[in-house]
This record gives C-alpha cells, structure tokens and sequence, in this order.
C-alpha cells in the first residue's frame, strides 16, 4: 500500500484538485493474508479516502490457492470464504456508502491447471450473497471478483456470474497466451 498503492491515490487526489481526470478508476487492496478484522480496518481507511476520490476499492476475504508474485498460500490457507466473512465485510464497509468490489474465495487459485483439477466451489458465492441479502437486503449484494479464475470450466465460470462476480481474473491464461508464441518464434528461428 505504503509504496505502489497510497502514490496512485495520492496523485488522482492532486489531479483532481486540478480538475482533471482520475489517474485510475479503481485499486486492489490485498488483505488476505491479514485476519479478517486487520484486514477490514485497512479496508474501512482506504474506502473512506476512496470515495472522496470516486475510487473503486477492490478487497480479498479468503486466501486463493497457489502462487502469485513469488507468494504461495500455505496448505492451511482460508480457502473459502464464509457468509460470516461476508456479513462482517458488509457490516463494515456498506455504512460507508462508497463502491467496492469483493474478491470471496471459493477455493480459487493463482497458477495454470487443467480444467477440473482445481475444486472450485462457486456454491461459496451463493451462500455469501444469500446472508448479506438476508440480513441487510438487496441493495447489500456484492460486486464478486473472481481471483484466480485460469483453468477454470465453463459451467463454473457460469455458476459465478451468476451469483454475483463481475470481475474474473485470469492473468496466468493471459501470460501464457501471449509468451508461448514468443518463445516458440524465438526457439523456430534461433
């Protein structure tokens, strides 16, 4: 936050005083390996100063699986994210009245894998939502972020949508689809 994050903002905020236009329209907090409660204070901080800005805050309840970024989830890792998690994401950022997006884990993870071989549980999403509405209403459902969504199949990808995702990330797919033609180029015509 302290070094790549906090500047972006810093920035729009010297932009806007300028009148002009946003450097970004959004930011990634990633708390998730944070407790949940250190996690949502940060969260509350930067939602605040968000919204004076028109930002959008990205946030993570649950660990996703694998490794990213030279950081691999522990085998004891959160996985899925539960619908306290999501009752207590609500309770404390919705009061604030500024958008966010929330990345629920559903036993997603970073990396490359056959389609079947990671146990996606898009259900997770679904009882999530279910709570939030139950207790706050409607208006309360997330905007779901779907982290870690290479090598997933179709039906589940559906299944998320569904339940409220908005955002899928796919940065591995998205890696391999452009430096795989490269290399193989290189290596053909060495």
């Amino acid at each position: 936050l302290d070094t790549f994050v906090l500047p972006l903002v810093a920035e729009t905020e010297r932009r806007r005083a300028a009148r002009l236009p946003n450097l970004f329209n959004s930011h990634m907090f990633d708390g998730s390996a944070l407790p949940l409660k250190e996690n949502l204070d940060i969260a509350v901080k930067l939602l605040e100063r968000f919204r004076q800005s028109e930002l959008v805050l990205e946030i993570e309840a649950g660990v996703v699986g694998g490794e990213e970024d030279g950081i691999k989830a522990e085998a004891s890792a959160k996985l899925y994210t539960t619908p306290e998690d999501t009752l207590e994401v609500a309770r404390r950022l919705n009061p604030i009245g500024a958008r966010y997006l929330l990345a629920a884990t559903f036993g997603n993870v970073h990396g490359v894998y056959k389609p079947g071989a990671v146990k996606l549980r898009p259900s997770v999403l679904k009882e999530c939502q279910n709570a939030v509405v139950g207790k706050y209403g409607q208006a309360a459902q997330f905007h779901l972020v779907f982290h870690g969504g290479s090598g997933s199949e179709l039906h589940e990808i559906h299944d998320a949508l569904d339940f409220g995702v908005v955002k899928m990330n796919i940065d591995t797919d998205t890696q391999y689809a452009f430096t795989r033609p490269i290399a193989g180029h290189m290596f053909t015509h060495y």
